[in-house]
């Protein structure tokens, strides 16, 4: 058993199989409570974070009432502007809760850089976190490639907690594979 620090908390390792991943019937629960209040495909907790789609006004609210402290956006500035219908960060902050935004457009979006990105994001998070894109599929994808990249996990380790994670559209689990088997090769093939 080997123990790694991942987002602040403390992970028993055997093979990255036994990370806290969807939890028992209370997360089943929240989800249903919490997507008819506003929180697209709410699930957790992944990591001791929740995750899930683009949340309504309505949605930061109970974020900030179910005790989370950061928001972590993957959505673009246009995006927010188009499917939200509210200026989020300004809306977030108001609450007090703190705002990082890291834009992901896409399989463009999932690069090394914002997979570090992301990363400290969760590290420096204030309290607990509440990950969202529009429809969890990208916080799935970096949830699943920051195992991959930064702490070793298998592909289908990985791969299975993206999926936790909210990574549900098969066209984008194969994006998120071959941007895995990209980074293998690019991992072998540089030595220091």
């Amino acid at each position: 058993m080997i123990k790694i620090i991942l987002g602040g908390l403390f992970v028993g390792l055997s093979v990255y199989s036994s990370l806290p991943l969807q939890a028992n019937n209370e997360a089943a629960k929240l989800q249903e409570i919490y997507s008819k209040e506003g929180i697209l495909n709410f699930a957790g907790p992944i990591e001791g974070m929740m995750v899930g789609g683009i949340p309504t006004l309505n949605g930061l609210k109970e974020i900030k009432a179910l005790g989370l402290q950061t928001i972590i956006s993957l959505v673009t500035k246009e995006e927010d502007e188009t499917k939200l219908g509210f200026d989020e960060p300004h809306e977030a902050r108001k609450l007090g809760l703190q705002y990082v935004r890291i834009p992901i457009t896409g399989k463009s979006g999932l690069t090394p850089e914002n997979v570090k990105l992301f990363d400290l994001a969760i590290a420096d998070a204030k309290g607990s976190a509440f990950v969202h894109c529009t429809s969890s599929n990208r916080v799935g994808a970096m949830f699943a490639l920051r195992a991959f990249q930064l702490y070793a996990a298998s592909m289908k380790d990985a791969l299975h907690l993206g999926k936790t994670a909210g990574l549900t559209s098969e066209k984008f689990i194969k994006v998120v594979k071959g941007v895995m088997m990209k980074h293998e090769v690019f991992s072998t093939s540089v030595k220091p």
